[in-house]
């Protein structure tokens, strides 16, 4: 025997059911996922992490990506540096 269990759901109360076990769902999911370790080297910084850093203004480190001295990524229109690229440029003495 086949029961109809949305037919006599309003669109309100079906809405409400599909969000709640989607949201179940997606917290148990994060629960039981390990969380990715960064290591140091794979950190990513912002222009201010750099500027403190290098012990350089902000305005330094935009004229240093600016001129190419500098790697940096763009990820959703903010610009970010990776850490092991900073202390290998600082080594190289390109700076």
């Amino acid at each position: 025997m086949v029961r109809k269990l949305f037919s006599e759901l309003t669109e309100g109360e079906l809405y409400q059911i599909v969000k709640d076990a989607l949201n179940e769902v997606l917290t148990n999911n994060q629960s039981q996922q390990p969380t990715a370790q960064t290591t140091e080297s794979e950190k990513l910084l912002k222009c201010n992490e750099v500027a403190e850093l290098l012990s350089v203004s902000a305005g330094t480190v935009g004229l240093w990506k600016s001129s190419g001295k500098i790697p940096f990524y763009r990820i959703s229109n903010k610009v970010y540096y990776k850490y092991s690229e900073i202390l290998e440029v600082l080594k190289k003495g390109n700076l």
